[in-house]
């Protein structure tokens, strides 16, 4: 299937979604494995990411946002002109307004050389600018006289500056995103440089699906492996009696925790605990002082739940595959299929998939986000 890089094909997105859906069933059926017919979420077909990352091209005193086709050598350039119609409109505001007005401003010119953007529904915008150069005190007086021309065209930027060993926030290095969705909303802090989910539209679905699978567990606990910055983690804690969620990476926990507590949740613990180490410690198998120092008592859980959302080699390792295999319901986000029909093989000996989703986060590649529900048979 053709990947459109840095463009868009509304007319024909349908036959591209129809591509990847026909390659994730041949994938399960390959794999022999039941499954019910999947829900379709499909995508906004132009302006749908929330974030987008370029190099920079200096072309006399004008900047050019440039992307690099993938396996390259030397890297092929790809200019981009006009309007970039994968990105939100917010985002293609906060470009052009760039491009435009670095013109006239030689120190944050100077030496750049990545511009990243992300935002929100809402269209509040975080831009990182990149440099190879020291950045010297006085180039806040330059930052904040953009912001405020900016805030004059009515245009909520904020940025973050970039050099070796310097990191520089004007006024904030985040967006709150609000998903509204079936029975309330939630509110997820999203730090640029951190990974964010890139589709709100497909996020959404995603929540409410994991919610859907949450149904009748107001007595039970959930445990929830990679929590990342605790996007699932919100949603479904309104759904059980206590939740425990583990991550490994420092700032991926802290955001969760931040995002705990922005949405006045009072049900949820977090460890920085590998899944391998989670099941150590659920079964008795090893102490813990991080869970001590946490406060957490894992022999207070009744955990008949598990949420994971693994990284794209799946869970693949035997331990993780038999730690998830011992609970009675298991909520699996999927990034690639290929990798959870893997899994699916193995779960499928002791769970049956119950529910099936695909959602379409990236549209015009080959990449499909997939939600199952599995119970023990």
């Amino acid at each position: 299937m053709q990947t459109l890089l840095t463009s868009t094909d509304p007319k024909n997105y349908d036959f591209y979604l129809e591509q990847k859906i026909n390659k994730a069933y041949e994938c399960l059926q390959n794999h022999n494995i039941e499954y019910p017919k999947a829900n379709i979420y499909k995508s906004s077909t132009q302006f749908y990411r929330m974030r987008a990352e370029f190099a920079i091209f200096h072309d006399n005193n004008e900047i050019q946002y440039v992307m690099f086709k993938p396996k390259t050598k030397p890297r092929e350039k790809i200019f981009i002109e006009g309007v970039f119609d994968i990105a939100s409109k917010h985002i293609n505001d906060a470009m052009l307004f760039l491009k435009t007005h670095l013109k006239d401003c030689a120190p944050l010119k100077d030496k750049l050389f990545e511009a990243d953007f992300i935002t929100n529904s809402k269209g509040d915008v975080v831009i990182t600018l990149t440099y190879h150069k020291k950045l010297d005190d006085d180039i806040a007086t330059h930052v904040y006289k953009l912001k405020n021309l900016a805030k004059d065209l009515n245009l909520s930027l904020d940025f973050v500056l970039r050099a070796k060993k310097q990191v520089l926030i004007f006024d904030k290095n985040y967006v709150i995103e609000t998903y509204d969705l079936e029975d309330g909303s939630v509110n997820l802090i999203q730090i640029e440089g951190s990974f964010t989910q890139p589709n709100a539209s497909a996020c959404k679905h995603m929540l409410n699906f994991a919610k859907s699978c949450a149904k009748n567990c107001k007595d039970t606990d959930l445990i929830e492996l990679y929590c990342g910055s605790g996007t699932f983690t919100v949603a479904l804690a309104p759904y059980f009696r206590q939740v425990f969620a583990t991550e490994v990476t420092r700032v991926a926990t802290k955001n969760a925790i931040d995002n705990i507590a922005l949405n006045n949740i009072n049900n949820v613990k977090i460890a920085r605990l590998s899944a391998n180490e989670a099941s150590e410690a659920i079964f008795d198998k090893r102490e813990f002082n991080r869970l001590k120092l946490a406060n957490i008592n894992l022999n207070e859980y009744d955990f008949k739940t598990l949420l994971i959302d693994p990284p794209r080699q799946g869970l693949h390792d035997k331990e993780a595959l038999e730690l998830t295999a011992k609970f009675d319901r298991v909520i699996y986000i999927s990034c690639n299929v290929e990798t959870l029909a893997y899994d699916l093989q193995y779960l499928q000996k002791t769970h049956k998939v119950k529910a099936l989703s695909f959602f379409d986060q990236f549209p015009y590649t080959n990449h499909l986000e997939s939600g199952v529900l599995l119970e023990r048979k």
